[in-house]
């Protein structure tokens, strides 16, 4: 998904991955 919306949610999801 090349959409803004998309990458930041998955920018979001990685964020609280390394917060884990």
């Amino acid at each position: 998904a090349n959409n803004p919306g998309a990458r930041k949610a998955i920018r979001k999801i990685e964020a609280r991955t390394e917060v884990n």
